[in-house]
């Protein structure tokens, strides 16, 4: 029986030096896909316009905290680890910005959580918890990010229109390692309206919601004096109005009596006439701070003859007007 012996295939010369050339093709392009920087772009950046908390921009005397929640997206061609940096431009050297408008400056404030616990800050001041860093997956809509902007409460300046400016910086790398890969500039606005306010002391703190008194006199005595705390604010500047319903007097309550019983007024010590209509009793063209600027008036009662028993009664109106 004939016995069939394996046969062994020997490439020739030519065929080696193909599978050569192919392995050395792989290896190239495989390295030169490790060795591509990566692309990161900042986009998709939210609205950096101030709204407030009621909608109506920077209101300088609201005393609450407000925030705005700003989200962005971070992309990238290829999985890449990365840290980003977002940081004013113009800033007083403590992380916060300033916003530029007619009264000077506005100042504002970028924390990377709502708890307002970690201020952002740029390379060169900032820790590693105060940036941004991780790894971004290749394609899709990118990483999903966010950050609160902050303008402190009561920072009393003119109306107008502040404008400041923000820079976001991608770096491809691990924190304090890293090659800027993007980099961009945006605006932020706020704009400030004109407010004024008043508000009757009663022996506490401004409340522009305390907007009413009640002034008794008890049994009208002449010569009785009772004085009321009222504070006005404005950050355009006030003129402060006074007006009487009764031209000034006191008026029987009963419609069917036309008894009157005068009174003198005061306002910070300068008497005021009422009798022929309003009067402007006080103006301030200057900034006011949330305190408010205290104005006394001082009633006091006149000559009682010829008036009937019963309960009298003046309603003062109070009006205050802005200067700009």
């Amino acid at each position: 029986m004939a016995k069939h012996s394996p046969k062994r295939l020997r490439p020739t010369a030519a065929a080696s030096r193909t599978l050569v050339a192919c392995a050395l093709l792989v290896a190239t392009l495989v390295a030169g896909e490790a060795l591509a920087a990566c692309n990161l772009t900042v986009s998709s950046i939210a609205s950096t316009v101030w709204t407030g908390g009621r909608g109506r921009g920077y209101e300088v005397y609201d005393s609450l905290r407000r925030t705005q929640l700003v989200g962005f997206r971070l992309t990238s061609n290829k999985d890449c680890p990365f840290y980003l940096t977002i940081a004013p431009t113009v800033t007083p050297g403590d992380g916060s910005g300033d916003l530029s408008g007619p009264g000077g400056t506005l100042g504002y404030e970028l924390y990377k959580d709502a708890s307002g616990s970690v201020r952002l800050k740029p390379v060169g001041t900032a820790t590693e918890s105060e940036v941004y860093s991780g790894i971004v997956q290749k394609g899709g809509s990118g990483l999903a990010l966010q950050f609160v902007l902050v303008l402190p409460p009561e920072q009393v300046v003119a109306p107008g229109t502040y404008i400041g400016e923000i820079e976001f910086v991608a770096y491809e790398g691990t924190f304090g390692a890293g090659v800027v890969r993007d980099r961009r500039k945006v605006a932020v606005t706020a704009s400030v309206p004109s407010v004024v306010e008043i508000s009757f002391t009663g022996g506490g703190s401004f409340d522009p919601t305390y907007n009413t008194y009640a002034l008794n006199f008890g049994n009208l005595k002449t010569g009785d004096r009772r004085t009321v705390g009222l504070k006005a604010r404005g950050n355009g500047g006030y003129r402060l109005r006074l007006g009487s319903q009764n031209g000034g007097r006191l008026r029987h309550v009963d419609p069917g009596d036309s008894s009157v019983a005068a009174y003198g007024l005061t306002v910070d010590g300068a008497t005021v006439d009422l009798t022929g209509g309003p009067a402007d009793v006080a103006t301030n063209s200057d900034l006011v701070p949330a305190t408010g600027d205290l104005h006394l008036l001082e009633f006091s009662v006149g000559n009682l003859a010829g008036a009937s028993s019963g309960d009298y009664k003046d309603v003062i109106d109070v009006t205050v007007l802005t200067l700009r």
